[in-house]
């Protein structure tokens, strides 16, 4: 049921980046959440059911998280390969 996969980059500011991490990791739309070495320090992968919910899941549920300082999210329009279970992590 689910029609949108959100890549969103978030950068960490006043607040150790593991903590922000395990806050976001709460939310049941987050499946995926990478500490990054680059110009963001997470990166998440998110699931939602329609494009209406992408404001309220940025907006009402993620930028009020502490130590959240800037987010880029980009949608993905399609997807070409798709293997979550490829390597023992």
């Amino acid at each position: 049921g689910f029609e949108m996969l959100l890549a969103v980059g978030v950068k960490v500011a006043g607040r150790d980046v593991e903590k922000v991490a395990a806050d976001l990791a709460v939310l049941p739309e987050v499946f995926s959440i990478n500490l990054m070495n680059g110009r963001f320090d997470l990166e998440l992968l998110v699931a939602l059911k329609t494009f209406d919910e992408i404001g309220v899941f940025l907006s009402d549920h993620v930028a009020h998280i502490e130590g959240i300082a800037d987010l880029d999210a980009g949608v993905a329009y399609d997807i070409v390969k798709f293997e979550f279970n490829v390597a023992p992590l």
